[in-house]
Order: structure tokens, then sequence, then C-alpha cells
């Protein structure tokens, strides 16, 4: 009756997946999307955190070699292909200035580098930024060289941590991902960006825990109001 209950609330287009996911059994569709909100809950902290922790740290590395202004600067542009390429209105360069341009004229220069998207941050780490790498962006992790597999490597988890919070963001199942691996993955390079940093997490960051927890959920008291309204 749970199940009832939540599809009335959220849509069966909404619980239509955890209904395949469980095999059309309703009970189990249920418990399945009470588990997606509670990883969802817990996943919170550690993306929050490790954005946020990119973003100062990149933009602390940027600023001290090209200074304040360096969101301009010719190093960011060379990157960027000026190029038109078939179907796409605007070259990549284009794209990139006329994002900070939108940026900037609704949230002010002063308040630029809270507004940019996360997806922007990470461009900054394809392939056309090679060279950005070799010369400062490796710093973002200390301990590794400027080898072009590192920042392959380094964009690949800022991928998944993309998507991880895409997912969350839109409230879009999690509980059909390798959550595990994918959460060891983001916290083992928020931990070589600030080890001072990832053991603070530890006293808010509770995945570890609902991944473990009994995922058993009592239905009984939503089951005896449903069943007194009908």
């Amino acid at each position: 009756m749970l199940f009832d209950v939540l599809e009335e609330a959220f849509s069966k287009e909404r619980l239509s997946t955890f209904l395949r996911l469980s095999e059309g059994r309703r009970d189990e569709a249920a418990r399945l999307y009470t588990r997606n909100i509670r990883l969802s809950t817990s996943l919170y902290p550690l993306l929050q955190t490790f954005e946020l922790l990119l973003r100062n740290r990149m933009n602390v590395i940027l600023t001290q070699k090209f200074g304040p202004d360096w969101f301009w600067s010719e190093a960011i542009l060379a990157g960027l292909d000026d190029v038109v390429r078939s179907g796409i209105k605007e070259t990549p360069r284009q794209n990139y200035l006329n994002q900070l341009k939108k940026t900037v004229d609704k949230h002010g220069r002063g308040d630029l580098l809270p507004n940019l998207t996360f997806g922007w941050w990470k461009q900054l780490f394809n392939r056309h930024h090679n060279e950005l790498w070799d010369l400062t962006l490796h710093r973002i992790l200390p301990q590794e060289t400027r080898r072009d597999s590192n920042r392959r490597a380094f964009l690949n988890i800022l991928n998944e941590a993309n998507d991880l919070r895409n997912r969350i963001a839109h409230h879009e199942p999690i509980v059909d991902q390798s959550l595990e691996m994918r959460y060891r993955k983001i916290r083992d390079v928020l931990t070589k960006m600030s080890e001072p940093v990832s053991i603070w997490l530890n006293e808010i960051d509770r995945f570890e825990a609902e991944l473990r927890r009994d995922n058993i959920i009592s239905h009984k008291e939503v089951d005896k109001h449903f069943a007194s309204t009908n």
C-alpha cells in the first residue's frame, strides 16, 4: 500500500523505474524509492565538499599563476578551439566567453567564482587544456606528476562526481549505480586534494553507514492510514 501512496504523490512515471528494478514487486519498489532518498541524502556532504574544494583550489592555483583575472587569460583561451563546427552556432571559445559574460551580467564580477557551474570548472581539464595541466593545474593533486594520463584519470573522477551530483539534484535513481566504488574514487581524490578536509569530512559523512544499514522499512502506519481512507 505504501507504493500506492508514493505513486499517487510523486507520479507513476517517477516510480516506474523503481518498479522495474524490483521486477514489479510494489513493496520492494517502495523500499527502493525510500532507500534512494536516504542514499542521496548521505552523499550530499561528500559531493558538496568535493565541488567547493575543487573550485577554490583551482582558483588559488590559477590566481597564483595568472592573477585574479585568470578567467580571461590567454593561457585559458588558448585551449579553446575558435572554429565553428557543423551544426553548432558558437565556437568553444565563444561559448566560454559568453558563459562568463552571462554570469558576470547576472551576478557581478565579484560573485563570478561561486556562480559558475561544476561543468564549467570541469572543462578546464579536458584534452584541449593539456598545456594548462602541464603548466599549473597538475598542482591540484600535490602527489601527482604532469603526465597526461593523470589529467585523464582526474577528469574521469570529475565526470563521475558531476554525473552523481546531477542525478541526485534531479531526483533520479542512484540505487542501480555502483555507489560504493564511485564514492571511494571521489573520496580518494578529495583526500589527495586536502587530507585535513577529508579528516574533517569524517564527522559528517554518513554514506558508508547508510549503505550498511538494515534496508527493511515499516509500512504499518502508512498502510493503516491508507486502509482507513478507503
